[in-house]
């Protein structure tokens, strides 16, 4: 007989006297049978309890790696971007490698944090750790809104590793001296553009059928990534029209005339801008060698800036110029409050002029003459 009504029982296991609860649980539109035995009768009562506020789960033979598979699955019905799905999987490399074959119910915290621990110990940085983190916890989430799991393990689990590099912007003193070094290069227009705040992507999926050389306005309406092809912009801000400056318009349609004299008509019309030495379409990552080497060759330049840093100089340096920040954020396709936080950067000179202001001690600043009183008029 259950003990006061409730669906636990005294079973004998081995000779021991042990308590088993028989509870019954609604999960995914189904009721499901729990059978679970305890050493003590609070044990069993407390998991009754449980059942009866719905903070328990059947068991499950369910793999973590078959889980990933059914969340992954989700993102690509969710029309997620294909360079986005393939971060995803890039994230759950290592957590598959870990625990991937065990149950999903039995990863713990401390399996995640081995995982962190290995990524901190490989020299990655603490953002890395962090964005694998966030993915795993997601799956997670799945699941246990699914009632496959009881809790978020990875919840548990702080990031780990050395500190992001900052991300920077060139100094007007640098920009001069890039603008300088691709007068004549046969890419000079298409750096133009990186120096203008296009994504990589957004500007190696432009066709000539975006340009138009009599307004001069440019239309940004997909990227090109390395894994996906073209496809839609980052970000719906993504979606923009850019009016160019005549240097940019002079330059597009000189590239345009030479591409339509080397590779025909038809690439002049609808082929893609920026194209490689063999009139192929430029890989991202050939994009951004070809940056590095370019910031490496060119004296007065660093060498560590990333293709990134055009990006965050032509915010800075129109914010700077009093653009107003809905406008900037505009241009560059993005969300005005993610624009000040982020891509907003502050150089040395400016710190001084800056600096400047707080001289309290020193020379003492020039007293202020007295205005000019009017004299009156002697008498005659």
């Amino acid at each position: 007989m259950p003990r006061h009504g409730k669906p636990i029982y005294e079973v004998t296991v081995n000779g021991r006297s042990r308590w088993c609860v028989r509870a019954s649980i609604r999960r995914g539109g189904q009721r499901k049978q729990l059978v679970k035995t305890f050493d003590t009768y609070e044990e069993a009562e407390k998991f009754y309890a449980k059942t009866r506020l719905g903070a328990a789960v059947p068991r499950s033979r369910d793999t973590f790696k078959q889980w990933t598979e059914i969340w992954l699955q989700r993102k690509r019905d969710e029309e997620c971007r294909e360079n986005t799905l393939y971060g995803y999987e890039i994230d759950l490399i290592r957590p598959l490698d870990a625990f991937g074959s065990a149950r999903i119910q039995e990863v713990t915290a401390e399996m995640i944090q081995d995982v962190v621990r290995e990524m901190r110990d490989e020299g990655l940085a603490r953002r890395t750790s962090a964005k694998m983190l966030t993915t795993v916890r997601s799956v997670f989430d799945l699941a246990q809104r699914k009632g496959v799991v009881q809790f978020n393990p990875a919840l548990e689990v702080a990031p780990m590793g050395r500190p992001a590099k900052e991300r920077d912007a060139l100094t007007a003193n640098e920009l001069e001296k890039l603008r300088k070094a691709i007068v004549g290069d046969p890419w000079e227009a298409c750096w133009m553009l990186t120096l203008a705040g296009l994504r990589r992507s957004e500007l190696l999926g432009l066709c000539w059928s975006d340009f138009n050389a009599r307004t001069g306005e440019l239309v940004i309406n997909k990227g090109r990534v390395p894994r996906g092809g073209v496809g839609k912009p980052k970000t719906a801000r993504g979606y923009r029209v850019l009016p160019l400056d005549r240097e940019r318009i002079d330059l597009l349609v000189a590239l345009q005339a030479w591409q339509e004299e080397v590779f025909g008509a038809d690439q002049a019309i609808d082929g893609l801008i920026v194209l490689n030495e063999f009139g192929r379409p430029m890989r991202p990552e050939e994009w951004t060698a070809r940056w590095r080497k370019l910031c490496k060759d060119t004296r007065g330049v660093r060498d560590d800036h990333t293709l990134h840093a055009a990006r965050h100089s032509t915010v800075t340096f129109m914010r700077n110029a009093g653009v107003p920040d809905h406008i900037v954020a505009a241009w560059h396709g993005h969300d005005e409050v993610v624009m000040r936080r982020t891509y907003s950067h502050v150089h040395s000179q400016e710190m001084r002029s800056a600096g400047s202001a707080l001289s309290f001690g020193g020379s003492p600043p020039p007293k202020p003459k007295a205005p000019r009183r009017n004299r009156r008029p002697k008498p005659a």
